[in-house]
């Protein structure tokens, strides 16, 4: 089977071509799955919805397997209502997506900032910024859950996630404490050491519990992390958002992070 998953990891079409194979486990008994010439389609009920893995040579060949899929699930799956996603659709997808009746439900755009060596250390509320203690993995994987919905595609980390993350290489799990509760968490990460324009910090989730938001919190998480980053050998650093995610959007900009000129990642779902 990982053969076959290399091998669909070469079409020019995948969305999960940076993703470590071992990861990904197929139950034949319970997933659904199309490999065909030139097409690799594989759904698996994750948090009560199909997540839909897929590989093709063609935007024909995708738009037709995907056809498949849905006729599958009417016909032969004993589910009221299921809920599809798919992450990575190329743009020139989307038209034809759309008309079977997806919708874009996030649109992930690249921010960078080249330079970071020039941002100050101002802070944005008198709060305390320090790096996790494992014992505190459970709270910051409910700050994040607790950001549920206030963004398009946002769906926060689970414990395991969290623990993962913080004891990786090269990665770190700051939290903002106010009266000696948690009430921030930003997640970060460098790599690209052997860049030539040196190493990038990833700023890869900032959640801010929801009571709290609006009072700076956010932005002492920003600089602190980038502090980090300059403080671990970083050059410039990179982060993702949703279009629709204005507020968050005039934050990182004020950070001197700026939008690349291309479409990002596009998300997309239905209920069928």
């Amino acid at each position: 089977m990982k053969s076959t998953l290399q091998q669909a990891q070469q079409y020019p079409y995948c969305s999960f071509q940076y993703m470590d194979l071992d990861e990904l486990t197929i139950n034949l008994d319970e997933d659904i799955m199309i490999d065909e010439p030139g097409l690799f389609i594989l759904c698996q009920f994750q948090e009560s919805r199909q997540f839909i893995y897929w590989s093709t040579e063609s935007k024909e060949k995708f738009l037709t397997g995907m056809s498949k899929v849905i006729d599958f699930i009417h016909n032969r799956l004993p589910i009221d209502k299921m809920n599809l996603y798919l992450e990575f659709i190329h743009p020139d997808f989307v038209k034809g997506m759309e008309e079977m009746g997806f919708k874009i439900v996030s649109e992930f755009v690249d921010y960078w900032n080249e330079d970071i060596t020039q941002i100050n250390n101002i802070r944005g509320h008198s709060c305390v910024i320090r790096t996790i203690n494992s014992d505190e993995y459970r709270e910051a994987s409910s700050i994040t859950k607790a950001c549920r919905g206030l963004s398009r595609g946002f769906n926060g980390e689970e414990l395991d996630s969290i623990r993962e993350w913080n004891e990786s290489d090269h990665s770190c799990i700051l939290v903002a404490e106010m009266d000696n509760e948690i009430v921030g968490v930003c997640l970060i990460n460098i790599y690209g050491f052997e860049s030539e324009k040196g190493p990038v910090l990833w700023l890869r989730e900032l959640a801010v519990e929801p009571k709290h938001q609006n009072k700076g919190i956010g932005s002492s998480l920003i600089v602190e992390g980038l502090s980090w980053g300059r403080s671990n050998g970083a050059k410039r650093s990179f982060l993702a958002s949703d279009v629709e995610n204005h507020n968050a959007i005039k934050i990182y900009e004020s950070f001197g992070y700026r939008r690349k000129d291309k479409r990002g990642q596009i998300n997309m779902g239905r209920s069928i």
